[in-house]
């Protein structure tokens, strides 16, 4: 089984390193942070949770904003966990105006479970805007508007090389 789970997840590396395909980054963070076919890793692992996110993928900003949270393979910081979390809700300038069309060509290019540049649905969406309204009270507004105009000039990579 062990020998499977290496396998799988060199094919997996071989994947997100192509800079591509950033469920594959986020799959390789998560191997890194359960440590399943590679060795435990904290700071692996959020630094492909953080090349994912900055192709726009949700799922990985979310867990790059609990690394934040808790010091997890970067330092702690709630203004970096503010930010990512908002973005993975759909806030930020560059998550707004990602249109109906741009959505539709990605869907065309990726699989359908790519998640890539759009918003989170339901069940996927609660937990995340749970985790930013109690983050909120452990930061001062100065924090929050800082998290909040760093979201708003972020650009994901997938929009810089179009």
């Amino acid at each position: 089984m062990e020998r499977d789970a290496v396998r799988s997840t060199t094919w997996l590396r071989r994947a997100a390193e192509t800079g591509m395909e950033p469920q594959a980054e986020y799959n390789l963070g998560v191997r890194y942070i359960n440590g399943v076919g590679v060795k435990k890793d904290l700071h692996e692992a959020s630094a492909w949770f953080r090349k994912a996110a900055d192709h726009g993928f949700p799922l990985a900003m979310c867990n790059l904003a609990t690394c934040y949270l808790r010091g997890e393979g970067v330092n702690r910081d709630l203004i970096q966990a503010y930010k990512w979390l908002y973005l993975a809700t759909g806030g930020g300038a560059k998550q707004r105006r990602i249109s109906e069309k741009d959505k539709m060509q990605t869907r065309m290019r990726r699989s359908e479970t790519t998640y890539w540049l759009y918003d989170l649905e339901e069940d996927d969406l609660r937990k995340p805007k749970e985790g930013l309204e109690l983050l909120r009270y452990s930061m001062t507004e100065r924090q929050v508007s800082a998290a909040k105009q760093q979201a708003n000039d972020w650009n994901p990579n997938y929009l810089e090389n179009r």
